[in-house]
């Protein structure tokens, strides 16, 4: 997946596909560069977190803007993120939310990615 050099650090709404947890919202605002792709997910991949353009100035890809996607590959299982970018971030309990989701399902501890 080819990368399109981000609009710089800004301020968004981030729309996941279901929630983090039970009591976490399905849209976070929060600061990271937010990637424009050259190209799409794979057809076979489960987009999990799609950034809302109209939140933030610079982006390419439109209504869909996929951040965060997994997908199951060669016998084992892919998780992938394009927010992280802040150290800030990492202290964040939506966003470590969000990791900790993606590495249970990379290390196939559940099917819910």
């Amino acid at each position: 997946m080819a990368l399109v050099r981000p609009p710089g650090l800004q301020t968004g709404t981030i729309r996941f596909a279901r929630p983090l947890g039970r009591t976490w919202p399905v849209a976070w605002r929060g600061t990271d560069e937010f990637y424009n792709f050259r190209s799409r997910p794979p057809r076979e991949a489960a987009v999990i977190a799609s950034v809302d353009e109209s939140t933030y100035q610079g982006g390419e890809m439109g209504a869909d803007h996929p951040i965060a996607w997994c997908r199951r590959v060669h016998g084992g299982r892919s998780w992938y993120t394009g927010l992280g970018h802040r150290p800030e971030l990492f202290r964040d309990p939506m966003f470590l939310a969000h990791l900790e989701k993606g590495l249970r399902y990379a290390s196939s501890q559940s099917d819910d990615c």
